[in-house]
Protein backbone atom coordinates (compact mmCIF):
# COMPACT_ATOMS: atom_id res chain seq x y z
CA UNK A 1 0.00 0.00 0.00
CA UNK A 2 1.46 3.42 -0.86
CA UNK A 3 2.66 5.84 1.78
CA UNK A 4 0.45 8.87 2.52
CA UNK A 5 2.88 11.27 0.81
CA UNK A 6 2.75 9.23 -2.40
CA UNK A 7 -0.97 8.45 -2.35
CA UNK A 8 -2.35 11.87 -1.42
CA UNK A 9 0.29 14.60 -1.80
CA UNK A 10 -2.42 17.28 -1.98
CA UNK A 11 -3.32 16.52 1.67
CA UNK A 12 0.04 15.66 3.31
CA UNK A 13 3.00 18.07 3.26
CA UNK A 14 6.36 17.40 4.95
CA UNK A 15 7.23 20.02 7.57
CA UNK A 16 10.40 18.26 8.73
CA UNK A 17 11.90 14.80 8.31
CA UNK A 18 14.97 12.94 9.52
CA UNK A 19 15.94 9.33 10.30
CA UNK A 20 13.81 9.28 13.49
CA UNK A 21 10.71 11.33 12.73
CA UNK A 22 8.60 12.81 9.96
CA UNK A 23 6.37 15.78 10.75
CA UNK A 24 3.45 16.28 8.38
CA UNK A 25 0.99 19.11 7.91
CA UNK A 26 -2.36 17.53 7.05
CA UNK A 27 -5.17 19.67 5.67
CA UNK A 28 -8.60 18.38 4.74
CA UNK A 29 -11.99 19.99 4.36
CA UNK A 30 -15.26 18.48 5.60
CA UNK A 31 -16.31 15.72 3.22
CA UNK A 32 -12.83 15.24 1.69
CA UNK A 33 -11.72 11.67 1.00
CA UNK A 34 -8.30 10.20 0.31
CA UNK A 35 -7.08 7.15 -1.52
CA UNK A 36 -6.19 4.10 0.61
CA UNK A 37 -2.68 4.59 2.02
CA UNK A 38 -0.38 3.59 4.88
CA UNK A 39 1.27 5.37 7.80
CA UNK A 40 4.11 4.42 10.13
CA UNK A 41 3.38 4.85 13.85
CA UNK A 42 1.86 8.31 14.28
CA UNK A 43 1.52 11.01 16.92
CA UNK A 44 -1.39 13.28 15.95
CA UNK A 45 -1.76 16.82 17.21
CA UNK A 46 -4.89 18.59 16.01
CA UNK A 47 -5.01 22.37 15.77
CA UNK A 48 -8.74 22.23 14.97
CA UNK A 49 -11.41 19.70 15.88
CA UNK A 50 -12.62 17.15 13.39
CA UNK A 51 -14.26 13.79 12.85
CA UNK A 52 -12.34 11.24 10.79
CA UNK A 53 -13.64 8.02 9.27
CA UNK A 54 -11.18 5.29 8.33
CA UNK A 55 -11.75 2.13 6.28
CA UNK A 56 -9.16 -0.64 6.64
CA UNK A 57 -8.19 -2.87 3.69
CA UNK A 58 -10.43 -5.60 5.14
CA UNK A 59 -13.40 -3.20 5.07
CA UNK A 60 -13.50 -2.56 8.84
CA UNK A 61 -14.55 1.02 9.57
CA UNK A 62 -13.42 3.23 12.44
CA UNK A 63 -14.49 6.74 13.33
CA UNK A 64 -12.53 9.05 15.63
CA UNK A 65 -13.06 12.60 16.82
CA UNK A 66 -10.02 14.79 17.48
CA UNK A 67 -10.17 17.74 19.83
CA UNK A 68 -7.56 20.44 19.34
CA UNK A 69 -4.61 20.27 21.70
CA UNK A 70 -3.94 16.87 23.22
CA UNK A 71 -1.57 14.61 21.31
CA UNK A 72 -2.72 11.10 20.40
CA UNK A 73 -0.59 8.05 19.48
CA UNK A 74 -1.66 5.52 16.82
CA UNK A 75 0.17 2.35 15.77
CA UNK A 76 1.25 1.95 12.15
CA UNK A 77 -1.67 1.45 9.77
Amino acid sequence: MPDALTAVPHVYKVVQENAQVRILDVRMKPGDNTEMHSHPAVVDYAVADGKFKFTAPDGQRTEIYLDPGPAMYMDAV
